[in-house]
């Protein structure tokens, strides 16, 4: 069988999505550029449950955490709490392979306060290989509501030794601390990038 390529510049073939190869000298050069490998664009929302809830999956098949390279998702979305009850928090986990690698929880109402209606928030989360597939780092940032003020901003890390040259799950989950009629969280966008 005939492995076919595809020239994109005088004595350089493509070999797959990311691998050149000098026809002449058979150098293979790495593309490191940045891949967009899924995206979310239906909103997904979840209220009044306590069960933890995953809003975002992507099946990575062994091939994109190699060494020194990173896994980038994106997310948007919002918050609601309109009603004064109970101490409501909504955490949002970051899970790649079977370790949870970012927690961030958000307080909803403090009993005295609540967020109130659609508030945004915006988090990266990096996921790194680091000098070997068996060794992980993740960091989260970004910005996410706050009682009585805004917006709060924060950055945490996290790290695994998940096997990332096999099969492994990216996964975004919401969980909420009480079920609230009143209480959301929508993931209205995500991107997944590779770097």
């Amino acid at each position: 069988m005939t492995k076919l390529t595809r020239r994109v510049a005088p004595g350089l073939n493509v070999v797959d999505s990311n691998t050149l190869v000098d026809a002449l000298t058979g150098v293979a050069y790495t593309n490191t550029g940045v891949t967009v490998l899924a995206r979310l664009n239906t909103a997904v929302t979840v209220s009044n449950t306590t069960t933890e809830t995953t809003v975002f999956t992507y099946a990575d098949d062994g091939s994109h955490l190699e060494t020194n390279r990173l896994l980038r998702l994106t997310v948007m979305g919002t918050i609601t709490d309109s009603a004064l009850d109970t101490a409501t928090t909504v955490a949002l986990r970051l899970k790649y392979g079977g370790t949870t690698m970012a927690t961030k929880t958000v307080t909803t109402d403090d009993g005295a306060n609540t967020i109130g209606s659609s508030q945004g928030f915006r988090l990266v989360f990096d996921l790194l290989a680091v000098d070997s597939s068996s060794s992980q780092i993740s960091y989260l940032s970004g910005t996410v509501p706050k009682l009585t003020v805004v917006t709060e901003a924060i950055a945490l890390r996290g790290t695994a030794t998940e096997d990332s040259s096999a099969a492994q799950d990216l996964i975004l989950t919401f969980d909420w601390n009480n079920a609230a009629a009143a209480a959301s969280i929508t993931l209205d966008a995500a991107v997944l990038e590779w770097l």
